[in-house]
Formats: C-alpha cells, sequence, structure tokens
C-alpha cells in the first residue's frame, strides 16, 4: 500500500490562472525517503502544504498519519538550532507515517545534521525533505523531485541525489554535443547554398561557361529570390532537426 499518490496534479495559488507547478505522477511508498530540490519559489512548500491540507483531494490520495516540521522562521528565546532540533525531535517521536521536512538543516550545526541524517536514514516512516543542503542531500535518499528542470512539469528521478547529479550532466553533454553537431551542419549548409548562390549569379551574368550543363539548367529555372527562399527553408528544417530550441533563419 503507497503512502502518498499524486496524479494530474496542477497546483495553483490563489488568484492565479496558469498553475505553479505540474506533477503528473508520483508514488511514495513506505519507508521511502525522497529530496525535494529546486530554486526558491518554484513551489516546494506549497507541495509540502497540499499533502497536508489535501487541497487537491481528487489528485492527492494518503494512506497514514502525517507530522510536518516547516521552516524555521521568527525564533523566539530558543536559538534557532535548539528549535529547530527540538521541532525535528517531536515529530520524529510521533512516530508518523509521512514525515514532511522542510529546510530541516537551515539552523543546525555539523553535530546536530549528522543527528539527524541518522533519524532520517533509521526511521521506518516516508519522508520527503526539501532542502538545498547538499551534504544532507547526498545521503539516503531513493527518489528526487526536481521543480526546477522543466518549466512548471516537476521531474520525478528514481536514484540517488548523486546519481541525478551525474545524469543531468549527462544530460549537459548530449545537448552540448548536439548544439555544435547542429552549428556545424548549419554552417556546411550556408556554405553549399552560398555557392549556389554565386553560381547561379554568374549564370544570370552570362559567365556560366564552367557550370555543368546539369547545374545551367537546374539554375536555369531557379531565380536569385527564390533560391534564397530556398535557403531559409532548408537551414530552418535542418534548425528544427538537430536543435529544436533554436530561433529561425535570418537572411
Amino acid at each position: 500500500m503507497f503512502r502518498i499518490q499524486v496524479d494530474n496534479l496542477k497546483f495553483k495559488l490563489p488568484n492565479e490562472t496558469d498553475p505553479l507547478f505540474v506533477i503528473s505522477h508520483l508514488v511514495v511508498n513506505p519507508g521511502e525517503k525522497l529530496a525535494i530540490i529546486s530554486p526558491n519559489g518554484t513551489g516546494k512548500t506549497s507541495f509540502l502544504k497540499a499533502l497536508i491540507s489535501k487541497t487537491e483531494s481528487s489528485q492527492i490520495k494518503i494512506h497514514g498519519t502525517i507530522a510536518y516540521v516547516a521552516q524555521s522562521q521568527g525564533f523566539t528565546s530558543e536559538s534557532g538550532g535548539e528549535k529547530v532540533k527540538r521541532e525535528l525531535n517531536e515529530a520524529f517521536d510521533q512516530h508518523p507515517d509521512i514525515l514532511l521536512l522542510d529546510e530541516p538543516t537551515a539552523n543546525l550545526d555539523q553535530e546536530n545534521q549528522n543527528w539527524l541524517i541518522n533519524k532520517i536514514t533509521h526511521s521506518r516512516a516516508s519522508i520527503l525533505v526539501v532542502s538545498h543542503d547538499q551534504f544532507l542531500l547526498t545521503n539516503n535518499f531513493s527518489k528526487v523531485i526536481d521543480f526546477g528542470q522543466k518549466k512548471k512539469s516537476v521531474e520525478i528521478f528514481v536514484g540517488s541525489y548523486s546519481e541525478y547529479e551525474d545524469f543531468l550532466e549527462t544530460e549537459r553533454n548530449k545537448q552540448e554535443t548536439r548544439y555544435k553537431d547542429y552549428v556545424q551542419k548549419k554552417k556546411q549548409l550556408e556554405t553549399q547554398v552560398q555557392k549556389r548562390l554565386q553560381q547561379a549569379y554568374r549564370l544570370k551574368k552570362g559567365n556560366g561557361k564552367k557550370l555543368s550543363l546539369s547545374d545551367k539548367k537546374s539554375l536555369g529555372r531557379t531565380d536569385h529570390g527564390a533560391m534564397k527562399k530556398k535557403k531559409a527553408r532548408s537551414a530552418n528544417s535542418l534548425k528544427k532537426k538537430n536543435w529544436p530550441n533554436a530561433g529561425p533563419t535570418k537572411n
């Protein structure tokens, strides 16, 4: 039996028409530990609060009890670290089925960070942790939820945070290779088109003696404007094939 299941969740802030984030499908099994990452403002904390309140009840299914430790703000007589550790202890002592932690190491020293990692490792709860802390992220987690890789659409990666970083690096290298290949092919195409334009120009000026008969026939049926249009169509077609995000060719 799963602890959390999310399907087709399009989370919207009040008075907003566009979703802040979209989760197509997510399952959290008993005892799983998930890291939630991305820049601020992408919806990580809103997601945790949605799980607690089940505001999107038809898209969010919860099985079990939930404990939540919010990101610590506005300290009293306790220091930040003392307050966070006390709240974390209280949450673990509840022995919840699901534990949600929002930036739990923000005010913890190294000793207490190690204490928290040990608590997470040995807990039987399904734990979702929002964090920017590299030290914490490299421990424990079997899935990574990334709110920041694609616009609005949340990425779910099965594997550790270190494996996810390796995956992203591989994807960046592939993208760079595709772009370099696109630039090279575009340059080759432009060189070929420019050569054809020069041949057409020489033919138009009556200096086509060095052209083959087939070239003369071909170029004789193609005026300068048509050749430029053909160049643009060919170049744009190459862009779409090899680099879909590239803009249109400028002539």
